[in-house]
């Protein structure tokens, strides 16, 4: 709705147009957390101008950001400068179980959620129903074990916002929530909700859809075929993340050419050699002259291994065993749905 002198208006977000990223900022101290996380959204974005909502769960952020400029873009004429925005998310009520995953019908799409302790773990939008492989995928990209799809849910949508935001970058997001306490809770097509706000006396205005059943009728197709093409990236991305898991870290004619290359010395012979594990090597030398501080610096040196031990066997002197993490020879893949990971 039109902005009249002294109003301002409220935006809430549509779930359909946030990435979603959760944080662990357990070492970060307090008073600096809010300028941590302002930095690993503008890293984790994949657009120039994200903006942000949030809770804290303890020292873990769960956040949900979005494009300025798309949000501005679908409010046309109506939107303010100075209009804070808030996340469908802080409206949609948490679980009321611990642990475990739900499946919501929104407005739009549907939303899947995990949780662990009363902490939300994972967060993902769909277009349409999941598949049960999607599924599975979101469920193992959170670390938990694939389980049937659930009976589709649908929330009761509160008139404030639950989210715990001490610390937000924003005093706008601070209060926000207990402007919308009288206040029923309306969403628009598009994912936006106008809120007329007479400043100092409270809430007085009412939604006003006007504007975004116009804008949803010119992007018609368009943005729904966007949706449905980031939700079948996702799924392909974490698809593909899981068969690369599959591949061995190092073959074991490489690991036996960098062994060679990084011994300090040529006077050694391989008396046994093991994995005892994926990603662990444990190799077993006959060194008459062995220093275990010199090969473990050696051995560090290389970045094929990481966290090295070396010992003395303590029944022979000129045998000795070294231990090393294996590090994979491809970065590993990060995944961000599209931006949808944890920093």
């Amino acid at each position: 709705m039109p902005g009249g002198s002294g109003r301002r208006l409220l935006v809430v977000v549509g779930r359909e147009l946030c990435l979603f990223s959760s944080i662990d900022a357990s070492r970060i101290p307090v008073k600096q957390r809010r300028e941590f996380i302002e930095l690993a959204v503008r890293r984790a974005s994949p657009f120039s101008d994200p903006e942000y909502d949030l809770t804290w769960f303890g020292a873990h952020a769960a956040i949900w950001y979005w494009p300025r400029s798309r949000v501005t873009a679908l409010l046309g004429n109506d939107f303010q400068p100075d209009s804070p925005m808030l996340a469908e998310s802080g409206f949609v009520p948490p679980s009321t179980d611990t642990n475990g995953a739900e499946l919501l019908r929104l407005e739009q799409g549907y939303n899947g959620r995990i949780w662990d302790q009363q902490r939300l773990l994972a967060d993902r939008w769909w277009l349409d129903i999941p598949s049960q492989a999607e599924w599975t995928i979101f469920l193992r990209s959170a670390g938990q074990p694939a389980s049937d799809l659930p009976e589709v849910s649908e929330p009761q949508y509160q008139t404030q916002s639950w989210f715990q935001r001490t610390g937000a970058r924003r005093t706008g997001l601070i209060g926000a929530s207990g402007w919308l306490k009288p206040a029923a809770i309306a969403l628009a097509s598009i994912g936006c909700l106008l809120v007329g706000l007479e400043l100092g006396s409270g809430l007085r205005g009412v939604t006003d859809l006007r504007t975004a059943e116009q804008t949803r009728s010119q992007l018609g197709t368009q943005v729904d075929a966007v949706f449905a093409a980031r939700s079948e990236a996702e799924a392909n991305a974490a698809e593909l993340i899981e068969l690369l898991q599959l591949r061995p870290i190092q073959t074991q004619s490489t690991l036996l050419a960098e062994v060679r290359n990084v011994m300090p010395t040529t006077n050694w012979q391989i008396n046994n050699w093991a994995q005892p594990e994926p990603g662990k090597l444990e190799v077993a030398f006959i060194m008459p002259d062995a220093a275990p501080d010199a090969l473990v610096s050696a051995w560090e040196a290389s970045p094929m291994f990481d966290s090295v031990s070396a010992n003395i066997d303590s029944n022979s002197a000129q045998r000795i065993v070294i231990r090393a993490k294996v590090m994979p020879s491809l970065p590993a893949l990060q995944q961000d749905a599209p931006a949808e990971v944890t920093p």
